[in-house]
């Protein structure tokens, strides 16, 4: 506009801007419904109050305000950035863009900040990423595939541990000869959303730390293949409750004796359950529960599953399904008194109990991608805007022979070096916050170097791409045409 003042130009400018700021919130917000809707699918019973999550008025003001705000900072930074000196000399040189009216460190500064925020998010989402894999990748120490618990109990059953113990045995007979099931073997899996967890002291009076622990025969470790390192499982002594027995894992077994061998730990005792002293007759490979992991490292007990209730774990046969009542069922055949007080798909329970980490793992993962797609955006449009500026000065290098060599040389001075910065302060900000803040943020971070150094390769080689993408567009054009600004 001929003639016009600044503040025209200021109030232009923020028209504009309050336009695209518009488009952007209203395009955030009808993400925003739809993505809530579709994660309130997605972890519905696996989050609590996740039902209250909405796009409330409160939320629709604050992103007006917010639209508003910064539609008017970005009408002032780019009003400041306007040099009218610059704009004059233009107009007089035919408008043929002989000058560039925006400052080299100004792209500089824009291309850096771009490149750290964009690096910066993606390593922490990669690190994010990395805690949830090594959730879902790390060993069980059990099998779940095909296997079932069943708790079955007896109401007013005044039977003693030793008769209970052998129509326990009569009822897994009875699900032996069952047809599509496999095998059978006493106790309660671990694999659950809750866990129990106790302590044991010492001869010397010296207690541990809580374990987590479950209640299992003699024939579950086989059953479920869990390995036993050393010692031996269950003798039918503890299983009557005339003797009493335990198993612990080998993390356990470092616990209660550092800096020992895990074996030397077989035959001693160690005061639990009640206040009675149990004799520790085996160890076993760790069981490593995918919620509790950060606070057990594997660490774990094996009371012998005296029969108060009856608990089964079942293997199915391959396709074959169980339900609670077909169980029930099949056991009231012998015992019509029977009750089914719990019943679940071990497979099933471990598939829940993974299913917020690998949720994680595609948000994370949509997160990273999506920051590296906007990083390039922004890198590419400041590029090439800047060239567009200055297409009449590398129109004239080109027509008086400067080789591309030497065009690409001149662009990465403001382009390349800025990239190259941006990324290495970013890097240093991550390895610094996450080794000062590592005790608070291991349970949510993970340092996966390999992992980390792929993605920081991958960001680093699309914001290369967005730098020399619009120059190669540009070295493209004829001489001729880039003077016509065609």
């Amino acid at each position: 506009m001929l003639g016009a003042k600044r503040s025209t130009l200021f109030k232009s400018i923020f028209l504009q801007s309050l336009i695209l700021m518009t488009l952007s919130v209203s395009i955030a917000l009808f993400l925003s419904v739809w993505g809530i809707r579709l994660f309130k699918v997605l972890a519905e019973g696996r989050l609590p109050l996740v039902n209250s999550l909405a796009v409330d008025s409160t939320l629709v003001i604050v992103a007006i305000i917010l639209c508003i705000a910064l539609a008017y900072i970005f009408s002032v930074i780019t009003a400041r950035l306007v040099n009218y000196k610059t704009l004059n000399t233009q107009m007089q040189n035919s408008g043929k863009g002989g000058v560039s009216q925006v400052s080299g460190r100004t792209v500089r500064i824009l291309i850096g900040s771009q490149m750290f925020v964009a690096a910066l998010l993606v390593s922490f989402s990669v690190m994010v990423v990395s805690k949830a894999m090594g959730t879902i990748n790390r060993p069980l120490g059990s099998d779940t595939e095909n296997l079932y618990f069943a708790n079955l109990f007896q109401p007013n059953n005044q039977m003693s541990l030793a008769e209970r113990y052998e129509h326990m045995l009569q009822y897994k007979q009875v699900l032996l000869d069952s047809q599509g099931i496999d095998d059978v073997a006493l106790g309660h899996s671990p694999v659950s959303q809750r866990q129990n967890a106790n302590t044991l002291t010492d001869v010397n009076g010296k207690s541990s730390i809580f374990f987590p622990s479950q209640w299992v025969g003699p024939d579950y470790f086989a059953l479920v293949n869990t390995k036993i390192l050393a010692g031996r499982t269950f003798s039918e002594q503890a299983i009557r409750g005339e003797t009493n027995e335990i198993l612990v894992s080998v993390s356990v077994a470092e616990n209660l004796l550092p800096s020992q061998d895990y074996r030397n730990i077989i035959g001693k005792s160690y005061q639990g359950l009640e206040e009675k002293m149990y004799e520790v007759v085996g160890v076993t490979e760790d069981f490593n529960h995918p919620k509790y992991y950060d606070e057990s490292f594997g660490r774990h007990i094996w009371w012998p599953a005296t029969p108060y209730s009856y608990m089964f774990t079942i293997k199915a046969t391959d396709g074959v399904k169980l339900t609670n009542k077909q169980i029930l069922n099949t056991l009231k055949e012998k015992n019509s008194d029977l009750t089914m007080w719990q019943f679940n798909d071990l497979q099933q329970e471990y598939d829940n109990l993974l299913y917020m980490s690998r949720l994680t793992v595609v948000l994370c993962s949509t997160l990273a991608l999506f920051t590296l797609l906007l990083a390039a955006i922004g890198i590419f449009g400041v590029l090439s805007y800047n060239l567009g500026l200055r297409r009449y000065e590398f129109g004239i290098r080109m027509a008086l022979g400067a080789k591309k060599a030497r065009l690409f040389k001149l662009m990465s001075v403001e382009a390349i070096i800025p990239v190259l910065i941006g990324f290495a302060v970013a890097l240093a900000a991550v390895m610094v916050s996450f080794y000062m803040l590592q005790g608070q943020l291991m349970s949510w971070l993970v340092l996966d170097v390999r992992l980390q150094l792929l993605a920081w390769s991958i960001t680093l080689c699309i914001a290369l791409f967005a730098c020399f993408r619009p120059l190669v567009l540009l070295l493209k054009a004829k001489p001729m045409a880039a003077l016509r600004n065609d």
